[in-house]
């Protein structure tokens, strides 16, 4: 990356709360929103389809996720240009309200059009 002496940017930082920090999640940085989510997707496989036989006539969806009652996680947008920091993504299990109880900022992953929580729920 060829920054100018002096160049300010944007990053977009994940952190990760509840039972995801037990099991060692370290924040994430990328340079773009969906750079981070794509990021977050490899390191997780959160919203990959899980497929289960119940019986010979149907079939059980869900999607692999963090647990919608403990788990956390925070995107930050980091402006360096106006040194503001804002969170502008996440998941908010059960357990945790989101900033202002604002749950429209619930991720949502690529390829998908349902929310990370959504998912998790199977609704």
């Amino acid at each position: 990356m060829n920054l100018e002496r002096g160049a300010k940017m944007k990053v977009y930082v994940a952190t990760f709360h509840g039972d995801l920090e037990r099991v060692d999640m370290h924040p994430m940085v990328n340079s773009t929103l969906e750079g981070l989510l794509k990021d977050i997707v490899e390191e997780t496989g959160w919203g990959t389809e899980i497929r289960e036989e119940w019986d010979d006539e149907e079939d059980f969806i869900s999607y692999s996720s963090p647990d919608p009652e403990d788990d956390k996680v925070e995107i930050w947008e980091i402006d360096g240009e106006n040194k503001t920091a804002q969170i502008v993504s996440g998941f908010w299990g059960w357990h945790w309200r989101a900033p202002n109880g604002n749950y429209n900022l619930q991720m949502i992953l690529p390829g998908h059009t349902k929310t990370l929580y959504q998912l998790a729920m199977g609704s």
